[in-house]
């Protein structure tokens, strides 16, 4: 029975494979270069040279985007393709928005949306102008809660449309009905066929700004679906729960006696519950707000309390406190000061102690190994007299700092080095002292439309004067996008036309966006 459960999964494996390697590469992988531009083409703003989507729904797509347009100035492209080969949809999308120049010059607001069906992916990207009235995450609710849905049942062109209206209506353009879709009658046609009909009644799918089921449907679930998952989520905990407490109550060695129960209570609550908690609010909340106020404080109480572990584990580590403060740096280092700025409260506290834990263990007495003197910590003048040339040169950058520890009765000294978190300088190929930097960045030749440029970096240490020079490539500049003739700027004057070329208006894109798979 086993073997025939393995070779029915090993066929239907093969199958699938064959089915969707044949699907690819049947495909024609489109680059930047060959996507047709709808503006040059017929001054339309859907690009399908797939033609996954029905005449009509780009009929209706176009008319919408042209009253966006004609009321915001802002430009939206929309482009679905079959494949684009290997290349990244996010990288993708920033190249072909940047190619055509979406958007207006001046303002640099155009929205670019990109579809790839064989990778079953979408990209929202937006230009600088954009990114306060479309911020990422409200371009990643429209593509999950409107585009997703129109994918996943082959309605390509409802998901489309309905992602262009909630981000009109984040734009203030209000759909009167005369731009809309007809519900889907026809569900099972390549690409998402749609009727040809259409109605000038207002659509009555659910809105995304009012509908009271959103929070329920946002990622596909029907309540039942969601009241499993959260029976999942509760038996996990339960078992979570159950593993602390035996954990708590069961006999302990005598070394480990001293550990405090709180400590274990916090680690294995965070490393075991957290993860189910963050799931718990994204399958239940489907809220942004709620999973916000959900997610964010527990975040920060879980980066703040591992970061306090990792400090006390450290501290209890043992040896002397050099060794103690090495430990604890390189358990914590920078990217507790990073979670300072992303938590501040409480990670920022917990800084704080970090910050002057580091200085206790540096100023902790040393006792000298060979008469049991306590040594003296020597000042940062008095200090250099024991410190050679480099390791002045590398005080005097700060990139390193030297501790001094002098014996008054044996003359025995100690020197503690300590390196800074945040300094451009290197250690040199060949002095070894961390003084080695860029010293000069410049162009040799400068990239122009058709060829590439030259740079040069010099490298030098500013204590042996070693110096080396590396040359670099600079890619040629994108000319594309202000190739296009000044007097051809698109201007629909209220309805659609198919005829004529067109550009689009030069704008640039923001980096920003969202993107999601399906």
């Amino acid at each position: 029975m086993r073997i025939q459960r393995l070779t029915f999964h090993t066929l239907s494996t093969i199958t699938l494979g064959l089915f969707l390697t044949t699907s690819i590469l049947g495909q024609e992988a489109y680059t930047v270069k060959t996507v047709p531009n709808p503006k040059t083409i017929n001054n339309t703003w859907v690009s399908d040279p797939g033609s996954l989507i029905t005449e009509a729904d780009k009929s209706s797509i176009n008319q919408f985007i042209d009253t966006i347009e004609q009321q915001t100035t802002a430009e939206i492209a929309v482009v679905v393709l079959p494949s684009i080969g290997d290349e990244v949809p996010k990288d993708f999308a920033v190249s072909l928005f940047n190619t055509w120049g979406i958007g207006k010059r001046e303002k640099d607001n155009g929205l670019l949306l990109l579809i790839v069906m064989d990778q079953r992916r979408w990209e929202f990207e937006t230009g600088y102008g954009l990114e306060g009235d479309l911020p990422d995450i409200t371009l990643k609710r429209i593509g999950e809660s409107k585009l997703v849905p129109g994918l996943r049942s082959n309605q390509i062109g409802r998901g489309i449309f309905d992602s262009i209206e909630a981000v009109a209506a984040k734009l203030n353009v209000a759909n009167t009905g005369e731009n809309s879709l007809t519900m889907y009658t026809d569900t099972g046609g390549v690409g998402g066929k749609v009727s040809d009909k259409f109605t000038d009644t207002t659509d009555n799918s659910p809105s995304y700004f009012e509908d009271e089921s959103y929070e329920q449907n946002i990622f596909g679930l029907s309540r039942g679906d969601q009241e499993f998952y959260l029976l999942i989520i509760g038996i996990y905990a339960a078992i979570v729960i159950l593993i602390t407490l035996i954990n708590l109550i069961k006999p302990r060695r005598k070394d480990d006696k001293k550990k405090s129960s709180r400590l274990t209570v916090l680690k294995y609550g965070f490393y075991w519950l957290l993860p189910a908690i963050v799931v718990l609010s994204l399958v239940y909340a489907a809220n942004f707000g709620l999973f916000s106020a959900i997610y964010y404080p527990i975040s920060a109480a879980w980066a703040a309390i591992k970061r306090w572990l990792n400090i006390q584990k450290a501290v209890g580590f043992g040896g002397d406190p050099y060794t103690i403060y090495q430990k604890l740096r390189s358990t914590n280092g920078a990217g507790l000061w990073t979670l300072a700025v992303i938590f501040p409260i409480p990670v920022a506290f917990i800084a704080i102690y970090f910050a002057r834990k580091l200085r206790s263990l540096r100023l902790t007495p040393r006792i000298c190994p060979t008469c049991n003197t306590q040594l003296t910590r020597l000042d940062e003048q008095a200090d250099d007299f024991f410190l050679d040339k480099g390791q002045v040169k590398e005080e005097q950058l700060g990139s390193v700092d030297y501790d001094v520890w002098h014996c008054n009765k044996c003359n025995y000294v100690k020197i503690l080095p300590y390196d800074a978190y945040f300094t451009s300088y290197n250690p040199c190929p060949s002095c070894n002292y961390k003084t080695y930097h860029t010293a000069a960045d410049r162009t040799i030749v400068s990239p122009t439309c058709s060829s590439s440029g030259t740079g040069e970096r010099e490298y030098k240490c500013k204590h042996c004067n070693y110096s080396k020079t590396e040359t670099y490539h600079i890619p040629a500049r994108d000319c594309s996008s202000s190739s296009s003739s000044s007097g051809s700027s698109y201007s629909s004057g209220g309805s659609y036309s198919s005829g004529g070329g067109g550009s689009f208006g030069g704008g640039r894109s923001g980096g920003g966006g969202a993107g999601g798979s399906w």
